[in-house]
């Protein structure tokens, strides 16, 4: 695996390669490998819920990234 050290930005683009993919079950190891909680996290996982055809967990994610984004003033994150 990635070293621990540095590895969660790019647990997080190879997440963000899967979900635009729709290789779901691949974004969410790689979001499993990644420390969970950032606003950038929280949108990746509402995709990867709203892949899996789980509207109330990405609905409920989603609300959560848009919280951590105004936080942690990440834009993108915000937006997505």
């Amino acid at each position: 695996g990635l070293p621990v050290d540095g590895a969660a930005p790019v647990r997080l683009q190879l997440a963000r390669a899967c979900v635009a993919a729709e290789r779901w079950d691949d974004a969410a190891r790689h979001l499993d490998a990644a420390p969970a909680g950032s606003a950038e996290y929280l949108a990746l996982a509402a995709h990867v819920a709203l892949g899996r055809h789980d509207v109330d967990g990405a609905l409920r994610l989603s609300a959560d990234a848009v919280a951590a984004g105004r936080r942690e003033g990440a834009t993108e994150a915000v937006c997505e």
